[in-house]
């Protein structure tokens, strides 16, 4: 079975697509839960968690190092 390769990409900005993935902090795991479940014909709300490199605050909200589009 091919291996699954991710990279982690939000939206900061309408409409514009920061890649995050240098920041994920790899060894929390990264959960995803698929919406659809095998036999259904229609998806669920699927889910996403995983865990940020942080130390210098470019995503806590309100901090002077704050990324653009992230407060």
């Amino acid at each position: 079975m091919p291996r699954a390769e991710y990279t982690i990409e939000v939206e900061l900005e309408y409409n514009t697509w920061t890649d995050i993935s240098g920041d994920w902090h790899t060894p929390v795991p990264l959960i995803i839960e698929r919406g659809i479940e095998p036999g259904k014909r229609l998806a669920g709300i699927g889910r996403l968690s995983f865990a940020l490199h942080n130390p210098d605050g470019r995503y806590t909200p309100g901090h002077t190092n704050l990324t653009s589009g992230c407060g």
